[in-house]
């Protein structure tokens, strides 16, 4: 994958979100979206993207917005690359979503039999989606993924992390080839690891962490969940990663 095809779309996904006009207001609960990288990202960022997004195809998102949403109490948005073709949360994982005020919203058919530069392209433009109809607090826009989703969200801190203020690794996770040329900006950013002691991927994870820390990166949590194997972790832990990450000092908001 190239740096160019990562990196076309730029400062557009840090500008804000505009309200729906209708009179309902905004779609809340769990949903589909279908758009084309035209519709999302206009004519000459989807040209951009064509040698892996053809723009007019349509990518289908899976949304889950808590039912109290409000313009006037932003939410955070956590982008997440899931590991099977379905991108929704777990239902289990909503009412987290509700009570740390968090939009989710994941692509279908990104999961691990996608290629690796599909998945962080739909990763990367998915806020495309909810900028017509929400308000979101950019300070709060994260990334996360379970399993070898977790190793394509670590690719996309890599790639964003102007963009994306903090990353969730569940079960899955990175190390760095090289300092990234953005190493500045992971550094300001907030991470959390999340894995089962008993998850064969464990000592993987652990070493990407210690990396993180070997280049500085001092925002960044290990949360181990005791006795516990390579499954989808339980609310509570995936509730502590949020709140690790909204941790972050507002003078580091940007």
């Amino acid at each position: 994958m190239t740096v160019k095809s990562l990196v076309v779309v730029s400062t557009l996904l840090l500008g804000t979100a505009a309200a729906a006009d209708d009179a309902g207001g905004p779609r809340t609960g769990y949903f589909e979206i279908e758009m084309t990288p035209l519709e999302m990202v206009g004519e000459a960022n989807s040209g951009s993207l064509a040698a892996t997004l053809p723009p007019d195809e349509p990518i289908s998102y899976q949304v889950y917005v808590p039912p109290e949403y409000s313009a006037d109490d932003p939410p955070g948005v956590i982008v997440f690359v899931s590991s099977i073709r379905r991108g929704g949360p777990p239902r289990a994982w909503n009412p987290t979503l509700e009570t740390r005020n968090l939009i989710w919203i994941g692509a279908n058919g990104a999961g691990k039999t996608a290629h690796a530069t599909e998945r962080i392209l739909k990763a990367i433009i998915a806020p495309f989606v909810l900028r017509k109809d929400y308000v979101v607090d950019l300070t709060r826009s994260y990334i996360g993924g379970y399993a070898d989703g977790g190793i394509v969200a670590c690719m996309v801190m890599k790639t964003r992390p102007e963009q994306f203020k903090g990353g969730i690794y569940l079960g899955g996770a990175e190390a760095w080839d090289e300092t990234p040329a953005k190493i500045e900006l992971i550094r300001r950013n907030r991470h959390a690891f999340v894995v089962g002691t008993n998850d064969p991927r464990l000592k993987d994870i652990q070493r990407v962490f210690n990396q993180f820390k070997r280049s500085g990166v001092e925002n960044a949590d290990l949360i181990k969940i005791r006795n516990y194997t390579n499954r989808i972790p339980p609310p509570e832990y995936f509730g502590r990663a949020i709140d690790y990450l909204d941790a972050r000092p507002p003078a580091d908001g940007g």
